[in-house]
């Protein structure tokens, strides 16, 4: 049943979708940076407790979003704030 807020009725699996882009939203930005700092997949991994395959998977989807090829032009596009990363 959805809930309302005012005068909205919002639906719950609605809501969870929203949530759930906002997250992977986060997640690749933070991803983004680190390789730009140095970090290998596996160290990123280590620190955001995720495999260095899904750090793969992420950085993969991440290049076409900000226009790069390669890790090291990571730090250069990351530098000019990109809306486009989410």
């Amino acid at each position: 049943m959805p809930q309302c807020l005012g005068t909205q009725a919002l639906d719950p699996p609605l809501l969870r979708r929203a949530r759930g882009r906002l997250s992977r939203a986060g997640r690749r930005r933070k991803i983004a940076r680190l390789p730009a700092q140095g970090l290998s997949n596996r160290e990123i991994g280590e620190r955001l407790y995720l495999s260095p395959r899904t750090i793969g998977s992420h950085l993969y989807r991440i290049f076409p979003k900000l226009e790069i090829t390669s890790r090291g032009q990571l730090a250069s596009r990351l530098d000019m704030s990109n809306p486009g990363l989410s």
